[in-house]
C-alpha cells in the first residue's frame, strides 16, 4: 500500500481509513490499534516538525506486510532529521505532547532514518511478526 498526500492534519483521517481498509483484518485488534496509533504519531511528527505551518509539503507512506514482518517507510521533503536523536519527554511528566516517540518505539522493533541526496527524508520502521503469545 502506498499513501500520498500533503502533510496536513486532515490527511490523518484519510490515512487511518486507508490503513483500516488494508490491514484491519490482517492484524489482531490490539495490534491494529497500536499500529495505527504509531503510524499516525509518526505522520503527525512530519506534519508538525518537518514543514513550516503555512507551507505543507509531500508525505508518502509505503507499507508492506508479509509472513516475516510489517514494514513501513515514511517519506517527506521537510527539514532533515535523525530519529535516533529524537527524544520523547520523560513519561513521568504529565504534559500534552512528547509521547509519540515512545509510542513508535513501543510498537516497532527496528527504526532508522536517512536523507537522500535529492532531499527526501525516510523513516524506516519494521515490526517482526508476533506469535500468539506476543513474542517475535
Amino acid at each position: 500500500m502506498i499513501f500520498r498526500s500533503q502533510a496536513t492534519p486532515t490527511c490523518l483521517k484519510t490515512l487511518r481509513e486507508k490503513i483500516a481498509g488494508e490491514y484491519k483484518d490482517q492484524l489482531t485488534a490490539m495490534e491494529f490499534d497500536a499500529f495505527c496509533l504509531a503510524l499516525c504519531e509518526a505522520s503527525s511528527n512530519v506534519i508538525r516538525h518537518a514543514y513550516p505551518a503555512d507551507t505543507p509539503g509531500p508525505l508518502e507512506i509505503e507499507i508492506q506486510k508479509d509472513d516475516e514482518a510489517l514494514r513501513v517507510w515514511i517519506r517527506d521533503r521537510g527539514k532533515p532529521f535523525e530519529f535516533s536523536c529524537c527524544k520523547g519527554r520523560p513519561l513521568q511528566k504529565v504534559n500534552p505532547g512528547g509521547i509519540g516517540i515512545h509510542i513508535i518505539k513501543a510498537f516497532f522493533d527496528k527504526i532508522s532514518s536517512s536523507r537522500s541526496k535529492d532531499g527526501w527524508n525516510t523513516l524506516a520502521l519494521e515490526r517482526t511478526r508476533r506469535t500468539d503469545n506476543g513474542n517475535p
